[in-house]
């Protein structure tokens, strides 16, 4: 886990060079240099939660992921910036094919609407047993995975100790050990699991073969009526963090520190008061610029005309 986890943790770091800084123009300050970096050079980007098509359906609603897929249910405190990148059944979208309304909406463009596309996404109902102490028990659970392959026998899944994130992914697994292929895909989204695959068909969940079968309404809930089949939409996105929270992710909070830290320094000391410092901002507008070379540097990523000032 990174080290830096709040802005709170980078207040020291700006008052070393601005003793007596009022906290809350530190934390406003950081809050303005997040937004401006995301913005401005992209470097927060995640796959949106993914959805099954509906046939000439042209509005689909976009959800931001869980922070962290492996612990958590809780949406970014983000909004959705720029659309990245579409993907229906693997097939790339070009904008103009679609538009991006309200900061949520992906409309498609009226030719471009899919449909009469291969099923390759199922999302199961709610799951019938939402208490994962309950799934935590089973240690025979069994699930039938159809696509276009064949029908394949899931047996023997443990879920001891493990959240409902872990046992999409062990499910996953056994997917993919019995496909013999990485093809397969199971994740856990909030009360549901969606199942996909890469270049194949899916069908309703087959009952398991042996020990406890999961794949009807107690458990997985993915029995033909309830689930849910269709061609499988893929978002990435572009993500800017809400103006008024305290935190980003760990990981891209810990990445970007050092730039933050250089920004909310040259931003304190444009403004008017006793912090004001014209030719000391220069110096951190400089600092600045070469952090962002350092991410940049790190994603591999070029940007037409260099670095961007901080007055861009």
């Amino acid at each position: 886990m990174a080290q830096i986890t709040s802005y709170s943790q980078l207040y020291p770091f700006v008052l070393r060079w601005l003793p007596g800084c009022e906290l809350p123009a530190i934390l406003r300050a950081l809050q303005d240099g997040a937004r401006y970096i995301c913005e401005v050079y992209e470097v927060w980007k995640e796959d949106l939660d993914p959805q099954p098509i509906v046939d000439w359906q042209q509005d689909y609603t976009l959800s931001l992921p869980s922070p962290d897929p492996l612990n958590t249910v809780n949406p970014y405190l983000a909004a959705i910036h720029r659309i990245d990148e579409v993907k229906v059944n693997g097939q790339v979208f070009e904008y103009p094919m679609y538009e991006f309304l309200n900061e949520s909406v992906l409309r498609f463009e009226s030719s471009s609407v899919p449909h009469g596309l291969d099923n390759r996404m199922l999302v199961c109902g709610n799951v019938g047993t939402s208490s994962v102490a309950n799934w935590q028990l089973l240690t025979d659970a069994s699930v039938g995975v159809s696509i276009s392959t064949g029908t394949y026998a899931l047996t023997n899944l443990n879920f001891t100790g493990l959240s409902f994130n872990q046992i999409a992914l062990k499910i996953q697994t056994a997917i993919r050990q019995s496909i013999n292929g990485n093809i397969g895909y199971c994740r856990w989204y909030q009360n549901k699991f969606k199942l996909w695959a890469d270049n194949s068909t899916l069908s309703y969940l087959p009952a398991g073969s042996s020990g406890t079968d999961i794949s009807g309404a107690t458990w997985m809930n993915g029995k033909t009526g309830v689930g849910t089949l269709g061609a499988l939409l893929q978002v990435k996105a572009v993500l800017r963090p809400q103006q008024t929270v305290a935190t980003l992710p760990d990981w891209l909070l810990d990445r970007i520190s050092d730039a933050l830290i250089a920004r909310a320094i040259w931003q304190i000391k444009q403004m008017p008061g006793p912090m004001k410092d014209k030719e000391g901002a220069v110096i951190w507008d400089f600092e600045f610029k070469n952090q962002i070379t350092n991410i940049i540097g790190e994603k591999n990523r070029t940007y037409k005309g260099g670095v961007r000032s901080m007055e861009a």
